[in-house]
This record gives C-alpha cells, sequence and structure tokens, in this order.
C-alpha cells in the first residue's frame, strides 16, 4: 500500500517536463560525463558550462561538473564558487555530498587546510559511502592546518572503527 499517484505525469518528480526533454540538453550533460571520465577537463568544462546554461532539470549536476573539472585544472576558487552554486540549491543525496567533498578538495588546492578540515568534520557526521575516507581526509587535513590533535582523534576513528579498511593501513 503506497500513497495514490498524481494523475499528471509532470507531477512524478522523475518525469521531466515535455519542454526539458530536448536532445541538446540530455546529451550536453552526457558528453560532460564523458570528457570528464576520459579525463578531458577543459572539454568537460566547456560542455558543463553549455549544459549548464539550458536551464534544464540537471542543472545542478552541471554545475557540478563545472566544480569538479575546475577542480581538476587547478582552479581552488572558480571550483569552490561553483560547489557553493550547488549547496545554494540544497540537493539531496550525493550531489549534496559531492560538491561539500568538492569544496573540501577546492579548499585544500587553495592552501587553506583548516577550512578543508572544518568542512571533513561537518562530513564526518553525515552518512556516506566511505566514512572511512572523509576521516582520513579530515586527518590529513587537520595535520597539514597543524591541528595535531584532532589529526590523532580522526586517525584514531580510521584505524579503531575501520580496521579493514585500505585507508586503516594507510
Amino acid at each position: 500500500v503506497h500513497v495514490a499517484l498524481p494523475q499528471n505525469a509532470e507531477d512524478y518528480w522523475f518525469a521531466p517536463r515535455a519542454s526539458d526533454r530536448a536532445p541538446a540538453r540530455s546529451s550536453g550533460l552526457a558528453n560532460t560525463a564523458t570528457a570528464y571520465a576520459s579525463g578531458n577537463y577543459l572539454s568537460a568544462l566547456m560542455s558543463a558550462q553549455q549544459a549548464r546554461a539550458t536551464a534544464g532539470p540537471l542543472e545542478a549536476y552541471a554545475q557540478f561538473y563545472v566544480g569538479l573539472s575546475q577542480l581538476r585544472l587547478s582552479n581552488g576558487n572558480e571550483a569552490e564558487k561553483a560547489f557553493d552554486s550547488v549547496l545554494a540549491r540544497k540537493p539531496d543525496g550525493y550531489l549534496s555530498l559531492g560538491a561539500m567533498l568538492g569544496k573540501a578538495d577546492a579548499a585544500e588546492l587553495r592552501g587553506d587546510h583548516a577550512a578543508a578540515a572544518d568542512i571533513y568534520e561537518k562530513l564526518s557526521t553525515h552518512k556516506t559511502v566511505t566514512p572511512e575516507d572523509v576521516l582520513l581526509r579530515l586527518g590529513r587535513a587537520s595535520l597539514a592546518a597543524g591541528n595535531r590533535s584532532r589529526a590523532a582523534e580522526a586517525f584514531l576513528r580510521v584505524y579503531y572503527e575501520f580496521p579493514l579498511s585500505e585507508a586503516a593501513t594507510s
């Protein structure tokens, strides 16, 4: 037994409006993902910017790829702006966690390890796919920021809470 389904197909979250189903919009994001996966970050950035401009239902994902591409191109400030834009939408699921991880990576790229550690600390309280990786990142960022006690606490949590993981051995 479940809640009654809407009568109008456009009320379903996974059914985009007919105007949003244009082939150019969906192929733009697919091209972005393909370019990013192949390591062509400049092409992925340009494709993501075009996909973002179409303002379709996946615009936040296009913005996320803008941030990832900027990060891989070593543009920390631009990457952080892109991830902030994604987070301003308050997305659910992986997009929120991925944008927070990207923002922390951008902070580390800029040399602001304390800010990165703060983000990793916040992420360590969320359920993620790899909590040991978040704790390991927290430890490394804290150590780089000069906060040895916070780093030790994070490393101990990795070692004792995830003893069989690769993170524990590193």
